[in-house]
Order: C-alpha cells, then sequence, then structure tokens
C-alpha cells in the first residue's frame, strides 16, 4: 500500500501538511511539559538528569567525564548538557529548550516517514499515539533514550528512500552513520534500526542488481558514523580520559547488564511489551502490513517488524523495568500505526449505504483503541507535569530542601561536598561541587566503590560536607566520621559537616 511514491520534499508543501506539522510542534511542546526542566517546575533532578546535569556544568569548567567523574553513559550525553548548561546557568531552561527540540525533530520525522505511505491525516494521529506514550515514559525527562529518538527517526526516515524510491542519496547514507555514531555515543543498545536496515539494505541492493552501490553507500555512512565519533573521541583522549572511558563506558556497562541474569531480561522484554497498549497496536499493524502489502513492499514492513524487536530487545538487555526504557520503541510505532490507521479509513470512506452499519462498527472500535492508546498515556503525562508544576508546596516533601539550606547556608561556592547514594540533587540544588569522582554510587555494580574508594576520598580531600541518604547501605562506616559532627538530620537524610581544624570530634 505505498501509495505515494516520490520524495519528502514533495510532500512538505501541502497546507494540510503544514497545520499537521504545527500541530505537532504544540503537541511536543506540551509533551516536554512532563520534563522537570519545564519553566514551570520547581522540583529537584531525578537520579539520572542529576548526574548528567552535573557532568554538563563542569564540563564548561574544564572538567572530563570518566576522568573526573565516574558515570558510564555515553559522551554524547554529556555534551548535550553541557550545551544546555551553556545556554543557561543554572541549566533548567537551557535543558528544556534542547529536550523541546529533540522531541519536535523526532516527531516530525516520524510524521514524514509516514506520509512517504498513508495520507497526512493518518499520519498525524499516527504520530501523536506513539508520541504521546512518552507521557509516562519520559519520567522528568533528560534520559539518554530520549535524545536517542531524534536519532532513530530521523535514520528511519532515510531508511525509508530505499523502499520508497529504491535507492539510496549519498547524503542520506551520510546522515545514516552520522545518526548511528550519535545513538552509538549515548548507549550502543540503541543501535536496533541499523543492526536491522543496514544489514538487509546491502542485501536487497544486491539482489536488486545494484551491487555496486554498495561499497559507495557503506563508504558514506562510515564516513558519517566517524565524522560523529571522531570529534568525540579525539576530545576523550586530548583530556587523558581515554582509558577512563574504555573501562567505564564498555568494561562496566558489560557488567551492568550482566547484573540480573538472562531470565531478567527476557521478563523486561515482555514486560515492555504488555506495559504499553500503544505498543501491541504498533506490532498488530506492522503485522497486518505485512499481510495486506504486495511482495515486494512486504520487505519493509519485515525490517520494520524486526527492528521494533530489536530495539526491545536491546533496550532490555539490563534486566531492569525502568519507565524510560519504553521510549526505545516509540520511532518505529509510527508507520505502521499509520498504515492501519490510513487503511481503516479508506474502508470507512468506501462503504456505502448498505455498509453503513458495517462502517459505524468500525468507527467505534477505532476510536475505542485509540482512546484505549491516548488517554492513559495523557493522564500519565498530565499528572507528572503537576508533579513539577506543584512542587513548590512539596519541595521538601521528602526532607530535600533541608539538606540544601544547611548547605547553603554554612559554606561557600568553592567549598567541595560529598554526597553518597545517588542525590546528586544536592550538587546541582546547592551549587557546589563534588570532592570526589563518584558523584554516585551505582547500587548493584562496582561495590568497591561505595566501601573503599569514597570513603578513601573523603579521608583524603576532606570534604565540608558528606550527604548520606538512610537508605544508603554504608552508613555504619561513614557514620562518626573523624574529623566531622553531625548538622542536619530528618528520617531521610544526615548531613556531617567537617569540623574548622578538621580534627576528630
Amino acid at each position: 500500500m505505498m501509495t505515494e511514491q516520490g520524495s519528502v520534499r514533495e510532500k512538505i508543501t501541502g497546507k494540510g501538511t503544514i497545520i499537521s506539522c504545527l500541530i505537532l510542534v504544540i503537541f511536543m511542546l506540551l509533551v516536554s511539559l512532563t520534563n522537570d526542566s519545564n519553566p514551570f517546575s520547581t522540583a529537584y533532578p531525578d537520579i539520572d538528569s542529576g548526574v548528567f546535569r552535573y557532568i554538563g556544568i563542569h564540563i564548561l569548567q574544564g572538567q572530563m567525564p570518566y576522568l573526573d567523574f565516574f558515570d558510564h553513559k555515553g559522551p554524547l550525553l554529556y555534551v548535550i548538557n553541557a550545551l544546555a548548561a551553556f545556554i543557561t546557568t543554572p541549566s533548567e531552561l537551557g535543558l528544556f529548550i534542547v529536550e523541546t527540540c529533540t522531541l519536535v525533530i523526532a516527531a516530525l520525522a516520524s510524521y514524514f516517514t509516514c506520509r512517504r505511505f498513508v495520507s497526512n491525516t493518518a499520519s498525524l494521529i499516527a504520530t501523536i499515539l506513539a508520541y504521546a506514550t512518552l507521557g509516562r515514559s519520559i519520567f522528568g525527562g533528560n534520559y539518554v533514550e530520549e535524545y536517542a529518538l531524534p536519532l532513530i527517526a530521523v535514520a528511519l526516515l532515510c531508511f525509508s528512500s530505499y523502499f520508497v524510491r529504491g535507492r539510496l542519496s549519498r547524503l542520506e547514507a551520510f546522515i545514516i552513520g552520522l545518526c548511528a555514531g550519535g545513538a552509538f555515543f549515548l548507549r550502543p543498545n540503541l543501535l536496533g534500526a541499523w543492526a536491522v536496515f543496514c544489514v538487509a539494505i546491502i542485501i536487497f541492493m544486491i539482489r536488486d542488481g545494484k551491487g555496486r552501490d554498495v561499497l559507495p553507500t557503506v563508504g558514506f555512512a562510515l564516513l558519517g558514523f566517524v565524522c560523529l565519533t571522531g570529534p568525540l573521541l579525539l576530545w576523550i583522549q586530548m583530556g587523558g580520559a581515554f582509558s577512563d572511558f574504555i573501562d567505564q563506558y564498555f568494561m562496566f556497562n558489560f557488567q551492568y547488564s550482566g547484573t540480573y541474569g538472562k531470565m531478567a531480561v527476557v521478563t523486561t522484554f515482555f514486560w515492555m511489551i504488555y506495559t504499553q497498549p500503544t505498543l501491541i497496536a504498533a506490532l498488530a499493524a506492522g503485522i497486518f502490513a505485512l499481510i495486506k502489502t504486495k511482495r515486494v513492499e512486504r520487505r519493509f514492513w519485515v525490517c520494520m517488524l524486526c527492528a521494533t524487536v530489536f530495539a526491545l530487545a536491546f533496550a532490555s538487555m539490563s534486566g531492569r523495568q525502568y519507565e524510560y526504557y519504553l521510549m526505545a520503541w516509540v520511532p518505529f510505532g509510527p508507520v505502521s500505526l499509520a498504515f492501519a490507521l490510513g487503511f481503516l479509513m479508506s474502508y470507512i470512506k468506501r462503504c456505502g449505504k448498505p455498509k453503513r452499519g458495517r462502517a459505524v462498527i468500525v468507527s467505534i472500535v477505532l476510536i475505542v483503541c485509540v482512546g484505549i492508546c491516548l488517554i492513559p498515556n495523557i493522564i500519565t503525562g498530565y499528572n507528572y507535569f503537576s508533579r513539577y508544576r506543584t512542587a513548590d508546596e512539596a519541595h521538601d516533601w521528602n526532607g530535600k530542601g533541608g539538606v540544601v539550606q544547611t548547605i547553603l547556608a554554612n559554606s561557600t561556592p568553592d567549598d567541595k561536598i560529598v554526597v553518597c547514594g545517588a542525590e546528586c540533587w544536592a550538587f546541582v540544588e546547592s551549587g557546589r561541587s563534588s570532592a570526589t569522582k563518584y558523584i554516585f554510587q551505582p547500587e548493584d555494580t562496582r561495590l568497591e566503590i561505595r566501601r573503599e574508594y569514597l570513603y578513601q576520598d573523603i579521608t583524603n580531600n576532606k570534604p565540608k560536607f558528606v550527604v548520606i541518604p538512610w537508605y544508603y547501605d554504608s552508613t555504619s562506616y561513614l557514620n562518626g566520621l573523624p574529623g566531622y559532627s553531625l548538622v542536619f538530620s530528618n528520617q531521610w537524610y544526615l548531613v556531617y559537616e567537617r569540623s574548622a581544624d578538621g580534627a576528630v570530634q
């Protein structure tokens, strides 16, 4: 049912397309309000966002990821947060601008991919349905998966060119490689789309008698990959962080993924499917498209279904059931949803008076299915927005405000602190730097970081404050720190301050 041939450029000029694009921009702006960086928010950053924002701010001060901070995400994520901090510091507004642009680009790329196959209306509704799921999975924002959305969506737009026009331009191949480099330096397990489409298109090119185009296409894709990864690797090497980068980004992540075992990976994979009705609908729509299209056109839907499954499988590799992992499938959903919507809408139009009852039934079923997919995600997204919007009233519901006020009232910006556990919000909100590279300590891997290196850094560097959450399992040896006295405590946190001379209390 590839009824609309030609380039995307031919479809961007219509009035309906322009209106749809404006609707999508407004819709994604509303989705971005579920981020805790939105202008209405006074909430503290979530765990991951606090880590990334801290690193981004300190990159602008000349420090290096991996060398000066321990974390296991890709370098592109830290550069993005540095850009956000550069736009505005503190980085809340800059981060909101970056995240909103990310979401808008992803949604528009998905929409134009849909427009290559179905009508404007079906494309718009399908894109909204898929990206509305971010209302649940974005969970405060500033996640790796969030920044991968436009990379995957743009790559899928370029991949679709081969199935629509029978070829990939050199620019498209370059963009595919560029986006692959970005995804690789965010997190390698986000490369599901490339793992399927790159191999499939090379095979199809050979089978279609276009084997001589394979090397130039692969060459331009590799050029794009190097253009993205090369400068980042050079920066890391020149900053003296290359060995730490290899250790933390590759070796640590390998350990991290193997913590919970294979059964947890399988459980997470199926959890991602049954927990999101829109994903189930997208998979069903993909199978439907596979059945209804002709043999030549079927190749695209086979690739899309396989890429979706690969994306889910890769996202499940850690065995952890985090809501933000659900973002991994979103760019794959709109096209299959659009196909099914377009087919059903065409069917309803074709039904004359003898089949009017059947058309009414199909319309009701379609509306109910759209509601089941859309409404729960919108409600969840609104709840997130409400949480951040009303944070002024609940700013200290878990004692964080007391921690920040204690630090601000008894230190200067040059004083350094240590925060145990994963409470990096304390650095960001107090504007204080860490006295140790272990700005957070993972819960279930590299336990020696908490039990040896962290305590050693506290002893050697003598930070002004040490913040210890009650859940932290090392309070037994951190309590009663030599040269420190307890200055603040509640049911959530202990704050120790270094004595004036550093003597044992």
